[in-house]
């Protein structure tokens, strides 16, 4: 019985192939080894954080109330804001979806997500930035919101859950 072989499969002679032809790339032992020169990114970790630290502790004496700015800048926030972290609801959670110091960017998502979702805003303790969270959200919901904002754009945003 006669094999046909390609005329430069005579070097190779003598070396076995389950491939009835040469294999064309030399750097390769055989087409199976191709899929490692394609550029296959690299799966992003899941990431779930439940617990974390605030930016800046919450440090008043007993005595200190929240002080009340008059609205002069235009911006009436009372209706989202809690006076600290210890003032949210215990055995829910929240999604952080960032820390803002100008007040235009709060306003911005208020107007954007207000209607959708139950925004808190939770003024550090130097009134310097506002914590702006999505929630309070139950053990069914946090999932789908967390990964629903990373979608929007907020990729730093993160669980918090309130003990």
């Amino acid at each position: 019985s006669s094999v046909l072989e390609h005329p430069s499969s005579k070097s190779l002679r003598g070396s076995f192939s389950p491939f009835p032809f040469p294999f064309p790339f030399p750097e390769l032992s055989s087409p199976l080894d191709c899929c490692c020169l394609l550029d296959f990114p690299e799966p992003e970790p899941e990431v779930e954080v439940l617990e974390s630290v605030p930016v800046e502790a919450e440090i008043a004496s007993p005595s200190a109330k929240p002080a009340k700015k008059a609205a002069s800048d235009g911006y009436n926030f009372d209706k989202y804001t809690v006076p600290s972290l210890k003032n949210l609801k215990s055995g829910k959670y929240y999604v952080q979806i960032g820390v803002y110091g100008d007040k235009a960017n709060i306003k911005a998502i208020i107007d954007t997500y207000a209607g959708k979702y139950p925004v808190t805003l939770v003024p550090l303790a130097s009134g310097k930035a506002t914590q702006v969270l999505i929630g309070p959200l139950s053990v069914d919901e946090y999932g789908t919101v967390l990964n629903r904002f990373k979608s929007y754009g907020y990729k730093d945003a993160f669980l918090r859950k309130i003990k």
